[in-house]
């Protein structure tokens, strides 16, 4: 099962792979710098429904149980799956998805 969550998650894990580097402006010149883990320890990501599970299960319990395969495989963030449910609204429009199918 880690395996076929290592494959849907790609994209996400890529990107959560790859950031480490960033790019600090000083003055009038352009600095490359390293994250290291201190940098984002207490930094939590959520994603909503970024997999859409079946409507024959507790979606809430398969939700659950994809967290621990993605928990086990994500070393250095803090990576929370939602409901697509779950999500709040838009901080900077105020936009809400509808709460029936997208």
């Amino acid at each position: 099962m880690t395996a076929g969550v290592r494959s849907a998650f790609h994209p996400l894990l890529e990107m959560l792979e790859v950031f480490g580097r960033v790019l600090v402006q000083k003055g009038d010149r352009v600095e490359g710098h390293h994250m290291d883990t201190s940098m984002y320890a207490e930094t939590t990501i959520e994603v909503y429904n970024f997999i859409q599970l079946g409507s024959g299960g507790n979606t809430r319990s398969d939700l659950a149980q994809l967290q621990k395969v993605l928990d086990s495989v994500v070393d250095t963030w803090k990576v929370v799956l939602k409901d697509k449910a779950d999500c709040p609204p838009c901080s900077a429009c105020g936009f809400e998805y509808p709460s029936g199918e997208w």
